[in-house]
């Protein structure tokens, strides 16, 4: 009950503000209040995400059409497909099919049922969240190395959490931040596939190199995983998933940039598992993210506001003499560094909602591309690797897996410095 109480204390308070601040002030104000909230948090992140978006409306500086648009998003609804796939894996218990394939194609083969079991994880992170992916594989990946050392089995949680997070990035529904900067710089979902994929599998295959050769596992050729034949179920699910995600992606190309009807499908898609009764009405409510999508439409409404009241232009005004004798590489290499400290700091999703308009704002004039600002921010934000609170990925893992803080820092600061350079190079190529 406080919350809302600080809440309506905020949004009146605000209302009685903004009359005496010109336009382009109220854009810059609306910006620092989302700082402050998303940073201090003196709401829960619900609230915060909500406020945004209503002051913005309220003054004027986010107009109907644009606030229809944002709601309207294909990008949302196959962010919330991705919510009802999370929910319909646990509740099939999909998990099985994993065990199923890894058991017929390892061969015996520990190294080979590993990396298999890595590359399924990055595989189903590209369409449901990362924390939900690490919840799912993890089981399976302590189940692999029960009967290994503790340090293997430890190599095998955080190389599944990794895979969670870098084949997240390669779908806007596998990641926030990539959800919030693909949308921002107006790169629809293949665009951001198109961009994101190829960088996602090299810094993947990166990460596990660095792993393994971190951890230096033993491998046996004599495991035996159990197999299980699929009910009538689960090939329903599998077939409605596969049948949605294909529609979806040939929809998005074939109408690329002329109409946002194919955001039908993965609704659709979600009606579909629950006339077939694969998950419940109860169990799709728990499965939404209201945070995340709320988070979301602050962020866009954000953008929107910064642009339209003025604001964004006076603060490229203001920043533009500091970065201008800067060449526009190095000005990437450091606002990579901060981005990458801060995304240790705090949310992921946050950085990039804070971010993602700012530096579009910024960089846009100067020469750099779209492209360039999407990845900065959408990838960038997502290489949170070596502390447990930066992600919740990372907390199930020590959790779960019990791997102690120091093991994950060694490990997740490799793998940290070696992505953001690789994300860098990516960066100076576009």
């Amino acid at each position: 009950m406080r919350h809302w109480l600080l809440f309506l204390l905020i949004f009146v308070a605000w209302l009685g503000l903004s009359p005496y601040l010109s336009l382009p002030w109220q854009g810059l104000g609306l910006t620092l209040l989302a700082l402050l909230l998303w940073t201090l948090r003196p709401l829960p992140e619900l609230h915060s995400a909500l406020l945004i978006p209503l002051l913005a409306f309220s003054d004027g500086m986010l107009p109907i059409g644009d606030l229809i648009e944002i709601g309207s998003s294909p990008t949302l609804a196959i962010f919330v497909f991705g919510f009802a796939f999370a929910s319909l894996s646990r509740s099939q218990g999909l998990d099985t099919i994993t065990l199923t394939a890894i058991s017929h194609w390892a061969n015996g083969s520990e190294r080979r049922a590993s990396y298999l079991l890595f590359a399924l994880t990055a595989l189903i992170s590209m369409w449901t969240s990362n924390a939900v992916t690490t919840a799912l594989m993890l089981p399976l990946a302590l189940m692999l190395g029960q009967h290994r050392s503790v340090a293997q089995q430890h190599y095998l949680a955080i190389a599944i959490t990794f895979s969670s997070t870098l084949g997240g990035m390669a779908t806007q529904a596998g990641s926030s931040t990539s959800f919030i900067a693909s949308n921002l710089t107006g790169l629809g979902f293949i665009d951001w596939m198109l961009l994101a994929l190829p960088l996602s599998v090299a810094l993947w295959l990166l990460a596990m190199v660095i792993l393994e050769y971190h951890f230096k596992p033993s491998f046996s050729d004599g495991i035996v995983l159990p197999k299980q034949a699929l009910n009538r179920q689960q090939w329903q699910a599998l077939a409605l998933v596969a049948l949605t995600i294909g529609g979806f992606v040939v929809a998005s190309i074939l109408w690329r940039g002329s109409s946002q009807w194919y955001g039908l499908i993965p609704v659709l898609g979600v009606v579909a598992m629950l006339a077939l009764k694969l998950i419940t009405l109860p169990q799709l409510q728990r499965a939404i993210k209201y945070r995340v999508l709320l988070v979301f439409v602050a962020a866009i409404s954000l953008g929107k506001a910064l642009q339209y009241s003025g604001g964004g232009q006076m603060l490229v005004d203001g920043l533009m003499p500091c970065l201008s004798d800067l060449p526009l590489p190095l000005q990437l290499g450091l606002l990579l560094l901060t981005i990458a400290l801060l995304t240790e700091l705090m949310s992921n999703v946050t950085c990039a909602a804070i971010l993602a308009p700012l530096l579009s704002l910024v960089l846009l004039p100067q020469g750099s591309s779209e492209q360039q600002i999407a990845l900065l921010v959408g990838i960038g934000c997502a290489l949170a690797f070596v502390l447990p609170t930066a992600t919740p990925s990372n907390s199930l893992m020590t959790g779960v897996a019990a791997v102690p803080l120091r093991q994950l820092a060694q490990a997740g600061i490799k793998v940290k410095l070696a992505t953001v350079l690789g994300l860098w190079g990516v960066l100076l190529l576009l």
